[in-house]
């Protein structure tokens, strides 16, 4: 998944950020589905029936997106398929459209989506679809007892509020047109009214006649948690499994019948246009050489000192072909093919594909600047040329990149942290930085900090937001405070604190903050220390002769405050943890 996810930041990264989100679900009521049950059958009877429309219905929906151009042209799309506790396929897609059709414009927003009953007299198709497949609830107040009830809230936050008409928002999304015109519908006994429905196309909702949310991406900070929502894999448990004094955990996923069939028709999970090639970033002699358990090693060796890899391939093609010298190796794939048989470039004559270079962290040394030579170098034809500056061989990449002016004023991790911001969160930045201090010469700490503040702080930005329910809420001292101190919590990790970087700015921790605590110095003093007296008062006296000496010996250091060492050993069964507790 987590590959996945950084293809598709490739794609955003060549098209831009997407434009249209949508969520399709699987109708267990079409008639495609009901008219082939059996007497007394339900849908979840069928998984595989249930699986073998709904992939119809997407390659239709598909079709239309895609040939018929509903929304305009397409330029590069992306969708998973997840399947939900009790069976039912549903599809996350991301659409990027070709700039004349994007949508930049409330008016723009309202031609595509809607948020509101339509008419039962002059749409009754839509009206009906509306009803049954795109209001949310009734919960809170109506429901308390809604699956999306949290914490006596609507997780997800409906009722929305009256809008007379559609306005742009601070947090990715647009809030669509929810005018209080007196239109409602009767769901279990209950009016709802515009306030419960949720964002549709018209069309796709009248065709399909199914659950299809279509939303607008109309901000970049959105990107990144659009992707993370559509790439955040499988449902997962941890189990515990108590055995005596055994504990076992199991880390399990769950597969419904539906899922199962999805995968025995092998029908896809995923899928991206265009195409992303991943490239891989290696030192000389360093690349990946596969081979079969029964092979001979020295075979083994004599094959990898003339394999090759997507990056020795383009060496060759540089040297074979003179028109490849004119592109870098992130983008060679647009309009080159690498056969993966051969092990060779060759020049694109149909399709579209884009290149993604593996990532490599700073710490790497050596590999990281051979990959950020391989961002701005054309046409190099060996690893030596590489090196190669106005006709002088550097010995290191790394000099080669000082040469190039790329590693001064601390430039490098400047450019390490906004090629990590296309991909990574707020947590995984702030641990990011904290490795470029501990690991890196930075010149300048606190003007890098300072200069990606709003990113190494946007996932607690997030949160606060969430919870607070204030969309436009700005970043705060508060804010970066706990930024701050979620970085130092890293480097003491290392044994190391901020105020050993000069101008560093240091987090203001309040002496009442029990969070601020170490987890198990909270956990120590939460003991109710009377309760425990009383309770080894109890159990001493039920102790056997074996048990008693060994607890008076450990008290006893405990006592007179010596240090020892102690090892309790027995069969299984003759009472060690009663001992311990």
């Amino acid at each position: 998944m987590h590959k996945l996810y950084q293809d598709g930041m490739a794609i955003v990264r060549v098209f831009g950020k997407p434009d249209l989100f949508i969520t399709i679900t699987c109708n267990p009521k079409w008639p495609e589905i009901q008219n082939a049950l059996l007497i007394g059958q339900t849908a979840q009877d069928r998984p595989e029936l249930i699986s073998r429309v709904f992939n119809m219905k997407l390659k239709a929906i598909f079709n239309d997106i895609l040939k018929e151009n509903i929304f305009g042209k397409v330029l590069a799309y992306l969708y998973t398929i997840e399947f939900q506790k009790r069976g039912l396929p549903h599809a996350h897609v991301l659409l990027i459209l070709a700039h004349p059709y994007k949508p930049r414009t409330v008016a723009d927003y309202d031609t595509i989506v809607l948020a509101e009953i339509p008419d039962r007299n002059s749409n009754p198709d839509t009206f009906n679809t509306v009803k049954q497949t795109m209001m949310h609830g009734p919960c809170g107040i109506l429901n308390p007892n809604a699956p999306c009830m949290k914490d006596g809230k609507c997780s997800k936050k409906y009722p929305r509020n009256f809008q007379e008409n559609t306005t742009e928002n601070e947090d990715g999304y647009p809030v669509y047109r929810r005018r209080n015109n007196n239109q409602t519908v009767e769901i279990n006994r209950i009016q709802l009214d515009n306030r419960w429905v949720v964002p549709y196309n018209p069309y796709l909702t009248t065709k399909y006649n199914c659950h299809i949310n279509v939303e607008i991406c109309s901000s970049i900070t959105a990107i990144k948690y659009l992707f993370k929502y559509v790439y955040k894999g499988h449902d997962r448990a941890t189990i515990e499994i108590i055995n005596d004094e055994i504990n076992l955990y199991l880390d399990a996923r769950y597969i419904s019948a539906s899922e199962a069939s999805w995968r025995i028709f092998h029908y896809r999970l995923h899928n991206e246009k265009p195409d992303v090639i991943q490239l891989c970033v290696h030192l000389p002699g360093q690349h990946r050489v596969l081979f079969q358990d029964d092979e001979q090693l020295e075979d083994i060796i004599e094959r990898s000192t003339v394999e090759k890899s997507t990056l020795t391939a383009w060496f060759h093609a540089n040297t074979v072909y003179p028109n490849a010298k004119q592109t870098t190796y992130a983008d060679f794939p647009i309009q080159w093919v690498y056969n993966n048989q051969n092990k060779t470039w060759k020049p694109r004559k149909r399709g579209d594909s884009i290149g993604r270079m593996y990532f490599v962290h700073p710490a790497a040394g050596e590999q990281y600047y051979l990959r950020m030579l391989l961002c701005i170098v054309c046409g190099a034809t060996s690893f030596e040329n590489l090196r190669t500056v106005d006709g002088i061989i550097y010995p290191t990449f790394k000099e080669t990149c000082i040469a190039l002016g790329l590693l001064q004023n601390d430039e490098e991790w400047d450019q390490c942290l906004k090629e990590a911001e296309q991909v990574q969160t707020g947590i995984q930045l702030r641990k990011l930085f904290a490795i470029l201090l501990l690991f890196c010469e930075v010149t300048r700490p606190e003007v890098l900090w300072e200069a990606h503040i709003s990113t190494f702080s946007e996932d607690i930005l997030f949160q606060v937001r969430q919870n607070t329910g204030n969309m436009t809420l700005e970043l705060t001292d508060d804010i970066r405070n706990k930024a701050l101190y979620h970085l130092q919590s890293i480097l003491s990790k290392y044994g190391r604190n901020l105020s050993e970087f000069p101008n560093m700015p240091i987090p203001t921790i309040s002496p009442n903050n029990e969070q601020n605590t170490n987890r198990l110095i909270r956990e120590e003093q939460q003991y109710e220390i009377e309760e425990l007296a009383k309770s080894t008062e109890d159990n001493f006296s039920r102790l056997n002769i074996d048990q008693q000496t060994a607890f008076k010996k450990i008290i006893t250091a405990v006592e007179n405050n010596t240090s020892d060492i102690f090892f309790v050993d027995g069969p299984g069964g003759t009472g060690k943890t009663f001992l311990y507790k």
